[in-house]
């Protein structure tokens, strides 16, 4: 884990003169994303993010999300019940393309990145000790949304690979955040 988050911040830092040179000529160059969410799929929950982005282009922006997630599903009755609990944090390279330079801005992106998780579930009808799961993945992330001003609305679907199907953790988030910095120069 920490192999991971010094190789992240090493690429990033070294991609940093390349992209001083490729920068918007509307927008100024850094920009940070941040907000909260709601997770659904098969487990629903809450996930927040912050998101450092460079705007490369008029168009185009790259960045490096960082995201934690609490999914969950809790079912039963006065005599029985069953918990899946996990948590999720994740560390992916992004890339939005938007369209136009107005003040509403449409975009779709694409990110690709590692997913951390911890998992548990307890069943009451059984004496065996609660079922957990660990690891990290390689996943992908498909994006859309807009940004209006500082406010940013979007919908991703996080496709976590390798995963057992009986526990599966692919979900859908609704996000809205905020754009601190990246706006006109």
């Amino acid at each position: 884990m920490k192999k991971v988050t010094i190789l992240a911040f090493a690429l990033f830092a070294m991609m940093t003169p390349a992209l001083v040179k490729a920068q918007s000529e509307t927008y100024k160059l850094f920009k940070v994303d941040v907000g909260a969410g709601y997770g659904f799929g098969k487990a629903k929950g809450v996930l927040f993010y912050a998101e450092p982005k460079f705007n490369l282009h008029d168009n185009f922006a790259a960045g490096l999300r960082f995201e934690g997630a609490i999914l969950g599903n809790v079912s039963g009755n006065d005599q029985y019940a069953s918990a899946d609990i996990s948590a999720i944090g994740s560390y992916a390279l992004t890339g939005d393309y938007y369209v136009g330079t107005n003040g509403f801005r449409p975009f779709g992106g694409l990110g690709v990145g590692l997913f951390n998780m911890g998992s548990v579930s307890v069943d009451s009808e059984t004496s065996e000790a609660p079922e957990m799961s660990v690891g990290t993945k390689f996943g992908v992330v498909p994006r859309i949304g807009f940004e209006a001003g500082h406010f940013r609305l979007g919908l991703e679907y996080n496709l976590i690979t390798g995963q057992p199907s009986d526990f599966n953790r692919n979900y859908f988030s609704l996000k809205l955040g905020a754009v601190i910095g990246g706006g006109k120069k």
